[in-house]
Formats: C-alpha cells, sequence, structure tokens
C-alpha cells in the first residue's frame, strides 16, 4: 500500500482533510456541523476527473483560474499575476520580483528618509560637485567660509533633488538655525548663480538712518572728517554693505567723500553755507544679514 499523508486545509466553505500519496491527492474529507462526511475522491487529478456539472477553466494563459467542485462547495478563484523581474514595466497587474524589491531597498538614499544628512566636513570642498540627490550638512562655520560656490560663510544644509526628466539638478541651501534659503540650478552642463527666495528678503537686508558725529562750529565753505562706529546701531548679525549720504532741503552741509569698512564709517563733510555752523550730517546705512 502506498504511503499516504493526511492534511488539513481550509476551503471557501468548509474545513476539510486531504489524504496524499506519493502519486498526489486522492481524497478529501470535509466536517459539516462538527461532524466528518464521507471521503470524497472527486479531485480534479486530470481532465478525465473533471465530470459533468463540474467546471474547471482558465483565462489569459492560465494566469486566472476558476474551479468549482461538487455543486459549490469548493469554489477558489482568484488571478494568478505573472512575475515582472524589471523596474520599467508599466503593467498594473503584474508582479513586481522579489529581486527587484531588493534592488529598489538598496538603491533608497538613507539620508533622504529621514536620517542624518551627508557630513560635509573638508574645507575648500566645491559645491558643485554635490550633484547626488540627498540631504547634505556643514556644521562648521570655518569649513563653510572655505567652501567653493557657497552662498555664505557659515553653517548650512544642503538639499539636492532633480528638475523635470532629470534635466536638472537643483541645489537648495539653507543656514543654520534660520529659514534664509538660497537656491541655484544645474543646466546643461552650467550652474546658475545663487538667488535668494523672495520671501527671505525682508530679513535680509535692514536700512538704518544713523547721524555721524557732530561736527562741531564749523566756518562756512570748511571741511571736517566726521565718523560713526557701525557697533553702536547696527544688529547682532548684521553688516554694512552700502553708505548713502542723506540730504534734505535745509542741509548745511555737502558730503566730499563716504568710506566704511567693518567696524566704523568715515565721511568728510562741507559747510555749504558762508557762516560758521554746527550739526550731525546723517546717512542711510544698508547692512545684509550674514
Amino acid at each position: 500500500m502506498p504511503k499516504i499523508s493526511i492534511v488539513p486545509y481550509i476551503t471557501k466553505k468548509l474545513k476539510t482533510l486531504m489524504a496524499i500519496n506519493q502519486d498526489g491527492p486522492t481524497a478529501t474529507r470535509a466536517i459539516a456541523q462538527g461532524k466528518y462526511v464521507v471521503w470524497n475522491s472527486d479531485l480534479y487529478t486530470a481532465d478525465s476527473d473533471i465530470a459533468s456539472g463540474d467546471t474547471l477553466a482558465s483565462s489569459g494563459n492560465g494566469k486566472n483560474l476558476t474551479a468549482v467542485t461538487d455543486g459549490g462547495l469548493n469554489d477558489v478563484r482568484g488571478a494568478i499575476p505573472s512575475v515582472v523581474n524589471n523596474l520599467t514595466s508599466d503593467s498594473t497587474t503584474n508582479a513586481l520580483s522579489a529581486a527587484q524589491g531588493k534592488a529598489i531597498n538598496d538603491n533608497i538614499d538613507q539620508s533622504i528618509i529621514g536620517n542624518s544628512p551627508t557630513d560635509i566636513g573638508t574645507s575648500g570642498v566645491n559645491l558643485n560637485s554635490y550633484t547626488t540627490i540627498g540631504y547634505y550638512a556643514c556644521s562648521r562655520n570655518d569649513i563653510a567660509a572655505s567652501l567653493v560656490n557657497c552662498p555664505i560663510t557659515t553653517a548650512f544644509t544642503l538639499q539636492v533633488v532633480r528638475g523635470i526628466n532629470n534635466t536638472t539638478v537643483i541645489q537648495r541651501l539653507t543656514k543654520h538655525n534660520t529659514s534664509i534659503t538660497y537656491e541655484r540650478i544645474l543646466y546643461s552642463g552650467a550652474w546658475t548663480g545663487w538667488s535668494c527666495l523672495s520671501d527671505q528678503i525682508a530679513n535680509l537686508i535692514k536700512v538704518y538712518t544713523v547721524n555721524l558725529d557732530n561736527t562741531g562750529s564749523l566756518a562756512g565753505g570748511a571741511t571736517k572728517s566726521v565718523t560713526k562706529t557701525i557697533s553702536s546701531f547696527i544688529d547682532t548679525g548684521y553688516s554694512v554693505v552700502a553708505v548713502i549720504p542723506r540730504y534734505s532741503g535745509d542741509d548745511q552741509f555737502a558730503f566730499v567723500s563716504v568710506n566704511f569698512d567693518s567696524t566704523l564709517i568715515a565721511a568728510t563733510v562741507r559747510n555749504v553755507s558762508s557762516t560758521a555752523d554746527s550739526g550731525a550730517p546723517a546717512v542711510y546705512v544698508i547692512a545684509m544679514k550674514t
């Protein structure tokens, strides 16, 4: 007698035992209302097993299988999709192979999905070389100041993304602990200049009206040098980029020259009146956030 195994399985409606010998399934026995019914040997093991009234049909080259056994007690219907082993198919029904699933996982840049950004920790690096999609960060001001083609000299984060049809590379650089963001694009092998996003302009630039030191009594037609220490009026985090003389209709002083450096504004003024006069000439100071 051939060796037989008894295997439990579940059909759509009944719990079932299947008897299997070395040649394959030979019979089933179902449980109905807590009791086993008789063994049923009406299994589809060959074409000749399909009795009148039973159906065994397929479509789509075997992808869709319909099996009805013994008047509907065992009804199995479902799609068996073919497997695609590439990442170029646009099929909406085929299944992706496990190998391609692994390939996708292996090629996910973890820096894009929430892990720590890649560190820019080497002095003198050219940001033009950062064209791989991902997130990067420079945490040191001294290194940031040494980088080539970097719009700022302090710590920042850098996002690199692709544009339409992968024809462009977009870099977005955000200054550390601020919302000040710069952007530029690589197209046809050339980088554009850095642009500050429009909604940040108000935070970038400040204009001050500053009175220089008083001239004291100055004879008509005479000139005098007056100064102003920048730290006495400027906000922290800003540096002077321009100084413009301020004139009004009744000014007694004309500016001969205006100069400035990182710490001091120095101007030479002339008393345009024929009589001695004194006052504090005024200038507009334009400063930018550093």
